[in-house]
C-alpha cells in the first residue's frame, strides 16, 4: 500500500480539498505527500498561495490547481504561475537542481468535484 500524507496549510477551497484528499487517499497508484496552501510567496501586490502540491515517493511534483466550482476560466494562468513559483522554490535548493537544469519533474493538474470531463 502506498504511503499518504496530508499537510494542511491555509487555502479557501474546502470542497475542491476534501474531494481531491479522497481521491488520493483512494487511488492505489497515489503515494507521497499532497501539502495544502503551501508554499506562501509574498508579492508586492499580495500573498500567493499554491492550491495544493503533490509530491510522490520517487519524487515528482504536481501542482494542483483547485476549482470549488464549474467555473475553468483563468485556469491556465493559475497553473503556470504555480508551476512557476514552484520551480523558483525547488532552484533555489542545490539538491534538486544539476548546473542550470531542475532534477525534478514538475507537473499542474486542475482539479474540481464539479468539473465534467469534456
Amino acid at each position: 500500500m502506498p504511503i499518504k500524507h496530508f499537510n494542511r496549510g491555509r487555502n479557501s477551497k474546502p470542497q475542491a480539498t476534501r474531494a481531491f484528499e479522497q481521491i488520493v487517499a483512494n487511488h492505489p497508484d497515489i503515494d507521497g505527500e499532497v501539502i495544502y496552501g503551501y508554499p506562501l510567496y509574498r508579492y508586492p501586490e499580495g500573498l500567493h498561495v499554491v492550491d495544493a502540491v503533490l509530491v510522490s515517493e520517487t519524487g515528482h511534483v504536481t501542482v494542483v490547481d483547485l476549482i470549488e466550482d464549474a467555473d475553468l476560466s483563468g485556469y491556465r494562468e493559475r497553473q503556470d504561475n504555480s508551476y512557476n513559483l514552484v520551480d523558483l522554490r525547488l532552484r533555489q535548493n542545490p539538491d534538486f537542481r544539476h548546473r542550470r537544469s531542475l532534477l525534478v519533474p514538475i507537473q499542474t493538474v486542475s482539479y474540481g468535484p464539479e468539473l465534467t470531463e469534456p
